[in-house]
């Protein structure tokens, strides 16, 4: 059967003072087992007519995501969690294709936004940005006006105040050479005023009544109040991120994105606050901290406003890395390094055989097996095992055919109806080759860092249940 995929045009609409962006579909698909077609139709047409185009995929994380070619959108329709989310793109969108993910969430929920990035760095994607909610949210709001560099505005964009204005949080911006950075966001206008008692410019919704209007000019007698013009937030996305993704030009200067948290450090009797301010989330960052003899370090988790998000973000257990590295290659070999009481050999090949009612075979045996029995023989794990793989087009060298399952993972079918999974495959070569390993070692192999070549992912959830059967933690590194 063929499916289409759903090409959906964006459709601006005007709703009192606030756009919306409306999504026209060709077709929806709404049923489980039609996805795998819809996403290998639509990862076909890409390879066709956009093999050299460097696309942008956008996630509303825990909503739903798109990419975007050109002026139109193609949406997800089964992407409301990180991991469906990834399953979606990886199945749909070839990696190559994809110049960047950008990631919009809440600027309150961190523990989405790691997800998501974690999930999508997991799956082999690297050209990650996210974009706070708030930063979007105020860079759709049109207030331009005559303000030097480095100077402060307070800002609420609301449409609505039900309440005295004194109730309502401003957000405190600082005009940048090509934008606006977001430096702070108080709980009330007393506050923020206190804070910043230098601030020259109030910036409010044009439409909020003139009781609003009085008594914000009450509040700030001696600030400049601008008004806002109509709000235009959902339908300035595809522009906003355009011009993060491409550094395109941008009508309204832009609110820069950040990570506004706080790290706590405590470890013993000493602490240290690390602010990561004015970084952009994903990022690497490197602390080096003293803490003498002290075997665990209490991290946690600050936000702008002070309060604790986690009891703890993380017990740091400062354990080294696993002594016994097992490293995939793309060329079927598996290099093996260890301590210094291991006498056995430095690689094996990655090849598994299986047979209906013995055991499976791994190594060498696997390998010349494929001349007598080449229906019976797997390998090319990393390749089964990659974020773009696409099973309706495997390498036409193997013997071995490839299709997905009806929850769109990867299945392997060889002769006598033998049908497996490339995280079967991955488990029986780690385990056999562990085995190998305490047959050649003296001292005890308690877990085993994994390398994987670029493009080649393992879920958190396989690589526990791998772990779980074999007796021995697995840690990618």
């Amino acid at each position: 059967m063929s499916v289409n995929y759903s090409l959906q045009t964006p459709n601006l609409k005007k709703n009192d003072n606030e756009f919306e962006l409306e999504f026209t579909s060709d077709r929806n698909v709404d049923r489980k087992s039609t996805f795998a077609e819809y996403y290998s139709a639509l990862r076909a047409d890409l390879k066709k007519n956009h093999n050299n185009s460097k696309l942008v995929v956008v996630v509303r994380a825990g909503v739903f995501a798109y990419l975007i070619i050109d002026s139109d959108v193609i949406c997800f329709h089964d992407s409301q969690t990180p991991e469906s989310t990834v399953n979606a793109i990886s199945q749909g969108v070839p990696q190559e294709c994809i110049k960047s993910i950008v990631i919009i969430v809440d600027y309150d929920d961190t523990e989405l936004r790691r997800r998501s990035v974690e999930t999508l760095h997991d799956a082999g994607y690297h050209n990650i940005e996210t974009i706070d909610e708030r930063c979007f949210d105020l860079s759709s709001s049109s207030f331009e006006f005559d303000c030097r560099i480095g100077k402060l505005v307070f800002i609420n964009f609301l449409l609505e105040y039900k309440d005295s204005f004194v109730n309502y949080p401003l957000h405190v911006l600082k005009k940048c050479e090509d934008g606006w950075e977001l430096i702070d966001t108080l709980p009330t206008p007393t506050i923020a005023l206190s804070k910043y008692p230098s601030t020259r410019h109030v910036v409010i919704f044009k439409g909020a009544t003139e009781a609003i209007h009085k008594e914000v000019k009450a509040l700030f007698p001696n600030q400049e109040l601008h008004l806002l013009g109509a709000y235009m937030f959902t339908a300035y996305e595809m522009q906003f991120v355009t011009y993060r993704a491409y550094h395109a030009y941008l009508e309204i200067a832009a609110v820069f994105p950040l990570c506004y948290v706080d790290l706590f450090v405590q470890f013993g009797d000493k602490s240290e606050t690390i602010s990561l301010n004015k970084r952009m989330i994903p990022f690497t960052f490197t602390k080096e901290v003293d803490i003498g003899d002290t075997s665990v370090v209490t991290v946690v988790k600050i936000t702008e406003t002070g309060n604790s998000l986690d009891a703890a973000l993380s017990q740091l257990k400062l354990d080294p890395s696993p002594k016994t590295v097992l490293t995939f290659t793309s060329d079927n070999r598996l290099l093996i390094e260890a301590s210094k009481t291991y006498t056995g050999d430095k690689e094996i090949l990655a090849y598994v055989r299986l047979q209906s009612g013995k055991s499976s075979e791994v190594g060498q045996h696997a390998s010349t097996a494929l001349k007598t029995h080449p229906g019976f023989v797997f390998y090319d794990i990393t390749r089964l095992l990659a974020t773009d793989f696409d099973p309706d087009h495997p390498d036409p060298s193997w013997n071995f055919k490839t299709t997905r399952d009806v929850d769109g993972k990867v299945l392997v079918h060889g002769d006598d109806g033998i049908t497996t999974h490339p995280i079967v495959l991955f488990g029986l070569v780690v385990n056999s080759t562990l085995l190998y390993i305490k047959e050649h070692i003296q001292s005890e192999v308690s877990e085993l860092g994994i390398r994987l070549p670029v493009g080649s992912a393992i879920s958190d959830d396989e690589l526990k249940s791998v772990s779980d059967r074999i007796g021995v933690e697995l840690k990618m590194l």
